[in-house]
């Protein structure tokens, strides 16, 4: 019973992070946290938080921690609406560097870094500790 629910739980946690989401495609980014919008002229355009990024990659051993750079170009463009009807995006500190609303999936990221998960795996040795304390303790 103890391991349907510790994979019940590892399937949930991977599963919260494989839903797609909405995100700005410029350049070499997909900005993910937007953060209002600025007026052109023409339409409303969606403005996004230049420090929450995803790097595109250029090729598997690539250092940057990211998206590929194949795979970020393939995400489709989200719907316009009759606010942005093209669906144009930029980031908040480089207003002329338009780029376009696409669905992308925060899956296909290659997370580098051990901090994202790093509570999954305190937690994880800290409820192993527990169990095998508590076993040795019931000898």
């Amino acid at each position: 019973m103890k391991s349907i629910s510790i994979t019940l739980i590892a399937v949930l946690i991977m599963a919260c992070s494989s839903y797609a989401q909405v995100g700005c495609r410029t350049g070499d980014y997909i900005y993910t946290t937007a953060n209002g919008t600025y007026f052109d002229g023409g339409s409303t355009i969606t403005k996004f938080n230049a420090t929450d990024r995803i790097i595109k990659r250029n090729f598997a051993a690539d250092p940057n921690c990211g998206i590929d750079r194949n795979t970020a170009d393939s995400y489709p463009v989200a719907p316009g609406t009759p606010a942005n009807p093209d669906s144009k995006c930029v980031s908040d500190i480089n207003l002329l560097d338009e780029g376009k609303l696409v669905i992308y999936n925060n899956a296909d990221k290659v997370n580098c870094p051990i901090d994202d998960n790093l509570i999954y795996l305190i937690c994880s040795a800290s409820f192993l500790g527990f169990a095998l304390v508590r076993k040795r303790l019931s000898l």
